[in-house]
């Protein structure tokens, strides 16, 4: 818990959460006033990219979650409880922020992240992009979890049940929309690391979704022992939050692996980035069968397998962490290789921070930006410049 057995530690550790809640808050409102107010000419809200459009709805979120949290730890700090009391009540109080349905905030840029890659790893232009923004949207009202502050009272209802169903079609939906896509392809795709990370991270995603639900039908209506078989509150939740977390992670790796060359000028290395998110994906996977083997173990009144599930968690835990410390060492060494002159579009890329230099200039942009006409403005440009010379031939 927050501090352990020193009441002293525990006040700061609340104290920590709330600024580093603050904190969040602020990073979210500066990332949309950024997508609301400084769009290219011509870039209607509809033709952002889906990264930026994911980063909005989870901003609007964290907007509503924060509060909440900040709230957790003002009521610790007056009620001044002893130390076990603020070990315990407050953890039970921040659950909801690692069970579904909150969970799946975290999920959110992970899609928009994938929209994104595939159309430029398979060089064509993104079909349907509506239904896109409309999956995001969708997940985004699955993610609201304020009102389940208390999971005790949230378990047993049809709305709780309701999200984790609607969560789990906007990521199938969104899996199933991109294969069409992928079937575009031909040859290599150009951004290979990029493209394996973002499709493990939805396919893990996937996974944590059904698990998600499992855990809304055994609970709906099922009072101690739910209709599965198991109690109330079990390893299923857990198992779905560390999937999605370790989904998160693998997204998080293939987002470096995409515009990590604008931030050291060099690109990685070929193989590592998708080495990276497939270890960060198995992680995940490690450590939600943890939780998982807990629930199976619990059925008809079964006394679980806590220690294979702590093993399990344990090893899955380590197995992200050690992804997450090669992603670090890889931007490391790539800013000390890095040039002030690295290849500005080395994936023929569809939207506009393509056009910047590798690293950026101070103003990011040294010319005047085109006017947008569609959601890939640097496509249109290739196409058309493609049209020209055929006419000159």
């Amino acid at each position: 818990g927050l501090g352990g057995n020193s009441y002293e530690m525990g006040r700061l550790g609340m104290f920590s959460l709330a600024g580093g809640a603050v904190s969040l808050l602020g990073a979210m409102v500066a990332v949309m006033t950024t997508v609301l107010t400084l769009r290219a000419p011509g870039m209607s809200l509809a033709r952002t990219p889906m990264f930026a459009f994911s980063m909005l709805v989870s901003g609007a979120l964290w907007l509503a979650t924060v509060p909440a949290i900040v709230a957790v730890a003002a009521l610790m700090q007056a009620n001044r409880l002893e130390a076990g009391a603020i070990k315990t009540e407050t953890l039970g109080d921040l659950r909801f922020l690692g069970w579904q349905p909150a969970i799946w905030i975290i999920a959110i840029p992970a899609i928009g992240l994938a929209v994104d890659v595939v159309p430029v790893a398979t060089g064509a232009r993104l079909m349907q992009r509506f239904v896109f923004r409309g999956l995001l949207v969708a997940l985004g009202v699955a993610s609201f979890g304020v009102w389940a502050v208390n999971p005790e009272l949230s378990f047993n209802t049809f709305i709780w049940a309701a999200l984790s169903g609607l969560a789990l079609l906007a990521v199938l939906a969104t899996l199933g929309g991109l294969l069409p896509q992928l079937r575009r392809l031909s040859g290599a795709p150009a951004a290979p690391g990029a493209l394996i990370g973002s499709m493990v991270s939805l396919v893990v995603l996937a996974l944590g979704g059904i698990v998600g639900l499992l855990a809304a039908i055994n609970t709906y209506g099922g009072g101690e022992d739910g209709l599965l078989g198991l109690p109330a509150i079990n390893g299923l939740i857990v198992g779905q939050s560390n999937l999605i977390l370790g989904a998160a992670v693998a997204a998080m790796l293939a987002a470096l692996a995409y515009w990590g060359v604008k931030f050291t000028g060099s690109m990685p290395p070929k193989g590592a980035a998708a080495g990276l998110g497939l270890v960060a994906a198995l992680g995940g996977v490690v450590a939600g069968a943890g939780g998982i083997a807990d629930a199976i173990a619990s059925i008809d009144g079964g006394s679980g397998a806590p220690e294979v599930a702590g093993w399990l968690i344990a090893a899955g835990s380590l197995v992200l962490a050690l992804a997450l410390l090669g992603a670090a060492g890889a931007l490391a060494a790539g800013m000390r290789a890095g040039e002030s002159d690295g290849p500005a579009d080395p994936f023929e890329g569809h939207t506009l921070e393509w056009l910047t230099a590798s690293p950026p200039s101070v103003n990011n942009f040294d010319d005047a930006l085109p006017e947008v006409v569609s959601a890939s403005p640097l496509l249109d440009a290739r196409e058309a410049a493609g049209d020209d010379d055929g006419s000159d031939q």
